[in-house]
């Protein structure tokens, strides 16, 4: 929608070929795109690409990740100080876990997981009643217990044998 407005008029992407709209304004010159190789900047790490190489060091994308995550999730808890009840709550949730659900993907369940306890901590100071906070924790146990133990149960695997056992290692 906001290309056929002529609200896009240049991109950074590692693969566009899959919107014809794209390629067709990419082709008219109605829009500047720059393409950069998947892997151009990380080397891989065990089959993964998640840390970029500069040089004499090498760091990792979702650190910064975490530091504008907890930001970004303050000021909006902050903006709405004067109502922090189940509903704040459940929209500071669901807006953590667009991050959270690409962090998970790639998949990086260790920094998944930091950025879930980071929301924890940050749901906890906020001063969202204890009630609200039995809720969602009671709530985040039960997808967990889920995730772990049920739903394989049932068949259906969410995560990979070898998160399963760290998480059941770190448990115990």
């Amino acid at each position: 929608k906001l290309l056929r407005q002529g609200r896009i008029r240049r991109g950074i992407s590692s693969y566009f070929t899959s919107n014809p709209e794209a390629v067709a304004a990419v082709n008219a010159g109605e829009i500047e795109a720059t393409l950069v190789p998947q892997g151009t900047f990380a080397e891989a790490i065990r089959g993964s690409k998640r840390w970029i190489d500069l040089g004499p060091f090498q760091f990792q994308p979702s650190e910064f990740g975490k530091l504008f995550f907890v930001l970004a999730l303050a000021g909006f808890v902050c903006e709405r100080r004067d109502r922090l009840g189940l509903r704040t709550t459940i929209s500071t949730i669901a807006l953590a876990c667009i991050p959270i659900g690409l962090v998970f993907l790639q998949p990086d369940l260790g920094t998944a997981l930091v950025y879930m306890a980071a929301l924890g901590a940050l749901v906890f100071l906020s001063g969202v009643r204890w009630r609200v906070i039995a809720l969602v924790g009671s709530t985040a146990l039960l997808f967990a217990v889920s995730v772990v133990w049920l739903l394989p149960a049932a068949g259906v695997q969410i995560l990979k044998p070898y998160q399963v056992e760290r998480l059941v290692g770190f448990a115990n």
